[in-house]
């Protein structure tokens, strides 16, 4: 199978179009926030509906007529995400879709296919990112982090609602710009 050639997003780089997304398209951000630290897929993200959103639960469910594996699943929402979509849902109807037609803004219409691409690349080009830093990078980057910071496959491979961990570990195979300094700082000595 060819090689991918997404590349991961590191930290200072999320910081920037955080920035920028909050400046231009906040409904960018929450796509960008639901696929790097909930790692819902684009084309689930499009087809969820507000009634799929659990505020206080921390959680969103994907629905199996939605998910890509076609099982149903729970995607975890941390403070930060919770903060954004509670926040962007007010006022909204239970059937409504979280990201819809007007300005990502949650409505009767789901957002066009080709919008998060079209808006994803004028971002990336307005800051000056490689081709390479794709939206659908920042789900590898999700995964990568998790398993880096040690949440246990097993989890992370729920979570990214992948159906082994074989396909775990592909995403996870990215090189690391900061192995040689973590591995010199963390390994044992002889």
């Amino acid at each position: 199978e060819a090689e991918k050639r997404r590349v991961l997003i590191p930290a200072d780089t999320r910081k920037r179009i955080t920035a920028y997304c909050k400046e231009n398209n906040l409904g960018l951000l929450i796509v960008s926030q639901l696929v790097y630290s909930s790692l819902i897929r684009p084309k689930e993200i499009r087809c969820l509906k507000v009634s799929d959103v659990f505020l206080k639960e921390h959680y969103i469910l994907i629905r199996p007529e939605v998910a890509k594996t076609h099982f149903a699943r729970i995607a975890t929402m941390n403070p930060t995400l919770e903060g954004l979509v509670a926040d962007w849902l007010k006022g909204a109807n239970g059937d409504d879709y979280l990201i819809g037609s007007k300005d990502y803004a949650a409505g009767k219409k789901p957002i066009p296919h080709s919008r998060f691409s079209k808006d994803w690349i004028e971002m990336r080009k307005a800051l000056h990112l490689p081709d390479e830093m794709e939206l659908y990078s920042l789900r590898d980057t999700g995964i990568n982090e998790m398993l880096k910071c040690g949440i246990d496959p097993l989890t992370v491979m729920q979570h990214a609602d992948h159906h082994d961990l074989s396909m775990t570990t592909r995403y996870a195979n990215h090189v690391d710009p900061h192995l040689v300094e973590t591995i010199s700082k963390k390994a044992p000595n002889f």
